[in-house]
């Protein structure tokens, strides 16, 4: 409670000095350090590491590197000669049918190879 009546009185005394159309910048450079006082810093020892991970869609056999907290204990050596924590993906949006359009050719044939199915018996004998 306490914490938030410091940060809630910080604002008003801010809102009035912007207010007033005061030009001392070393009122609000005062404010702000109050300010980034009352703020605490991260736990330590709680968060994940956050660290470039190398992605393989197996699939379409295409590597992403992208900033990760996966934990994996595989590695792998990437094209520029780092190796980087390695994690391997059976559908990315190289091989998804959603992002690749592959989902459509797939309907229109089998719609195809269905018609021809069902109507076979109608074609004329030659």
């Amino acid at each position: 409670m306490e914490k938030e009546g410091l940060s809630n009185a910080f604002k008003l005394l801010l809102y009035n000095v912007l207010l007033s159309n005061l030009r001392s910048t070393s009122i609000i450079e005062t404010l702000l350090s109050i300010h980034r006082q009352q703020e605490r810093p991260m736990k330590p020892g709680i968060h994940p590491d956050y660290r470039p991970v190398l992605f393989h869609d197996t699939s379409a056999d295409v590597f992403f590197l992208i900033g990760s907290t996966v934990e994996t204990s595989r590695s792998h050596c990437h094209t520029d000669g780092q190796t980087y924590p390695y994690v391997a993906l059976d559908v990315s949006s190289a091989s998804h049918p959603v992002y690749t359009g592959q989902q459509r050719q797939t309907k229109v044939e089998g719609r195809i190879a269905g018609f021809n199915k069902r109507f076979a018996g109608f074609a004329p004998k030659p």
